[in-house]
This record gives structure tokens, sequence and C-alpha cells, in this order.
């Protein structure tokens, strides 16, 4: 399900991002490059909330789609 669409960059370039809503997921091995080095972790919502204010989540796109989640109607 779209979520929101942002300029990561306005005024750099024209990329758009687009976040989605991912539903009804399994997990399975992931495809990684060689040179790659990701840990998954499953987290629920506060805890991913928590994780962004203590600095654990830096990445721009990850905290825009939950601060931006966080934040509609349920």
């Amino acid at each position: 399900m779209p979520l929101l669409k942002f300029y990561p960059t306005p005024g750099f370039v024209r990329e758009e991002m687009h976040l989605f809503k991912a539903t009804k997921l399994t997990a399975g091995p992931a495809a990684l490059d060689d040179d790659e080095k990701i840990e998954t972790i499953l987290v629920d919502l506060p805890k991913a909330l928590e994780m962004i204010h203590s600095g654990e989540i830096r990445d721009a796109k990850t905290i825009i789609g939950l601060l931006w989640y966080n934040q509609q109607p349920k």
C-alpha cells in the first residue's frame, strides 16, 4: 500500500522516494552482495521509535517512514 512520496535531496537532484507499507511478509534468506554486512532484526513500532530517539536507527528513509506512519490515525 503506498504511504508517502518525498524528495531526499531537493534542489540537488529530482529523485523521488516512495514509501510503502508491506503486509503478509514471510521471513527468508537475504540475497546480499558479497561485500554487504546487514543484520536483520524484527522489532515492533514502539521499539523502532525508541531506536530512532536513541540514535540506533539513523537511516533517513527509515526514520521518515516510521515517524510518518506513527502519526497516522489508526
